[in-house]
């Protein structure tokens, strides 16, 4: 239920008895949510909330999680209805010490009976982490992971220009003006809204997003097209190349945050491998090897 001396995206459980009139023999998990009559937030307020943050990419990496559904009791004046379901095929897995796997997800919602897919590329990295290195840096005796992981995820959709989307730390944190899904183990602040700049864990974990963005590259590279993909293997390559940060959109660093000079790190890391489709041949060319063709007829 709404805590009525929180914000509307804070919930106070408490435990109430067992319905007995509904049948729940088909969920592994079911959260009720009765509202408070002592809460401010009225159903529509907490519903707006709801479809906000409720969209087809809350479920790519929440990985024990196959569907999400949403529903609304009938006695509420608003109603919402929402399925989310995630299918996925892996592409490629490459091993070494620090192995990827490369998925293709796709997302069916069902919105008051809309239904909507969305397609996208999803490449999960693994890195070893130098834990001794890293405490010593920040002075911290707490417990790191050996290993860890950190996911971007690619729209395949045609949609133009391509709209941007919130960080992730396994939930969305806050939009940066990103063209693509950034999922990995956050620090985030005490109020758990931004990503905390101060972390060296944090910028421990964006200094290895350009890496990534190049084992992407290489992956895709290396399955090409595929009947399971919407797109061909140099489209796909032009969509990374337009989910790049570029200053010139208009982000601001203090927006951008602790991500400020990813845009640096990532152009620095793609110029060291031939990537960029060129005409009149199957090979790929650096990107400082490389001119663009006249517009010009």
């Amino acid at each position: 239920m709404g805590d009525k001396q929180q914000s509307v995206n804070i919930l106070t459980p408490e435990w109430i008895p067992a319905p007995a009139d509904e049948n729940q023999t088909n969920w592994r998990t079911c959260f009720r949510l009765p509202f408070s009559s002592n809460t401010d937030q009225g159903p529509s307020s907490i519903l707006s909330y709801a479809r906000n943050l409720l969209n087809h990419h809350l479920i790519l990496f929440l990985r024990r999680v196959g569907s999400i559904i949403f529903q609304t009791s009938q006695k509420l004046p608003e109603s919402l209805d929402l399925h989310l379901k995630r299918d996925s095929r892996t592409l490629l897995t490459l091993g070494g010490q620090n192995p990827s796997v490369l998925k293709l997800f796709t997302v069916t919602e069902t919105r008051d009976g809309r239904l909507q897919t969305s397609k996208w590329l999803l490449l999960r990295k693994r890195f070893v982490v130098d834990v001794e290195r890293l405490s010593k840096v920040s002075g911290s005796t707490d417990s790191m992971p050996n290993r860890t992981d950190i996911t971007i995820a690619i729209p395949l959709a045609t949609a133009s220009p391509l709209p941007t989307f919130p960080v992730y730390a396994f939930l969305p944190v806050r939009n940066v003006g990103f063209n693509f899904l950034l999922n990995a183990d956050f620090d985030l602040t005490s109020s758990r809204e931004d990503i905390d700049g101060t972390s060296v864990w944090n910028q421990f974990l964006v200094s290895q997003i350009p890496d990534v963005f190049k084992s992407l590259i290489e992956s895709v590279i290396q399955i090409q097209s595929s009947d399971q993909l919407p797109l061909s293997g140099s489209e796909i390559l032009g969509r990374i190349l337009e989910c790049i940060p570029l200053s010139n959109r208009g982000i601001t660093a203090s927006t951008l945050s602790i991500f400020a000079c990813l845009e640096e790190q990532i152009r620095r890391k793609l110029s060291s491998i031939s990537w960029l489709p060129v005409l009149n041949g199957t090979r790929f060319a650096k990107p400082n090897n490389v001119l663009l063709p006249s517009q010009n007829p």
